[in-house]
């Protein structure tokens, strides 16, 4: 029977690169994919966004990880298969959550499971969403791939929870920046209500994914240690080559997380803190402008307000007292 190991996540917070540094760090230069078969391992599997250079095994939802599970373990192969265990893709919460717990509760019974949860100290990470993949094989995504695919995101944001509202107003940028403000903690909202409905008695190895973002190299020797899987020790050094790319993919919005804030403290008060460091898309501006309308009963006059000051005094000086309701 062909040995299996699942890589779980029930949030998009990083088990591709988990999944990929198991086998880069277990010596594989290829791996089993159900699509293509015989698969190469890329020695960085990083696009600039995520690194889904990797071409992980992924199955979301609890029908799909048993009927890969049987699938794999009919293979007649010695190296280990992976896949990653994500969640459906519907809009029921509630759903997914039992689902996902469902999956888990069943599968870490019959083979190894590697659960990575997400960080309940960094609320405003799911602002930017790693999902995306490269375009017909390219070894990156670009700027401009990726600024189209933020723009599909927001539609799809305002679709699900503002149409009413977008429909009646200008689609200029400020208007939707202040929609967004508005409702702003719906944009990286997600509960972790599902926890409760893991049974953790059950085997498994355990990842929070702050120990992946800060000390992954620790993190690596811990999860392979407890699959009892040897590490390469030639392929060490490739490998924090690799995680230093994807670290940094992840500190822009983590980050903006640290700073928010002092960043408001510093527009509220007229504060000189510049802004440039912080990467900031029209995600985290809504986020500024949805904390100074709902903590501090202030606005910005933001007609107009087509590019974001790079400063906190120029945003302080934008600064006028609330007038809508949130």
């Amino acid at each position: 029977m062909t040995p299996v190991v699942c890589f779980a996540s029930r949030y998009s917070v990083g088990a591709t690169f988990l999944n990929w540094s198991y086998h880069w760090l277990a010596g594989h230069d290829t791996h089993w994919n159900h699509r293509t078969g015989t698969t190469a391992v890329p020695d960085n599997p990083n696009t600039g966004v995520n690194a889904h250079l990797f071409a992980k095994n992924f199955h979301a939802g609890n029908d799909l990880w048993h009927q890969h599970l049987a699938e794999y373990r009919a293979l007649d192969q010695t190296q280990t298969v992976t896949f990653y265990g994500g969640s459906l893709k519907i809009n029921d919460n509630t759903r997914i959550d039992v689902d996902f717990a469902a999956a888990f509760n069943t599968i870490s019974s019959q083979i190894p499971v590697v659960l990575l949860v997400e960080s309940n100290d960094d609320p405003w990470y799911f602002l930017k969403v790693r999902s995306q993949d490269p375009i017909d094989g390219n070894q990156s995504i670009t700027p401009q791939e990726h600024e189209s695919y933020q723009q599909q995101r927001l539609n799809n944001i305002i679709k699900s929870y503002f149409k009413d509202s977008f429909d009646a107003m200008d689609k200029n940028i400020w208007d939707i920046r202040e929609l967004l403000a508005l409702n702003f903690k719906h944009i990286a909202q997600r509960s972790s209500s599902y926890r409760s409905l893991l049974d953790l008695s059950k085997p498994h190895v355990y990842v929070d994914v702050k120990e992946l973002w800060f000390d992954g190299e620790s993190c690596m020797q811990r999860v392979l240690s407890q699959l009892g899987q040897p590490i390469q020790q030639d392929r060490l050094p490739q490998w924090r080559i690799a995680y230093q790319d994807w670290q940094a993919s992840q500190f822009d919005i983590i980050k903006f997380g640290w700073y928010l804030p002092h960043i408001i403290e510093s527009i509220v008060k007229g504060h000189n803190f510049d802004l440039a460091h912080v990467r900031m898309d029209l995600f985290c501006e809504a986020v500024i402008q949805g904390i100074l309308i709902h903590d501090h009963n202030l606005n910005l006059k933001c007609y107009g307000l087509e590019k974001f000051p790079s400063n906190t005094l120029d945003l302080h000086q934008l600064l006028k007292k609330n007038t809508h309701t949130i």
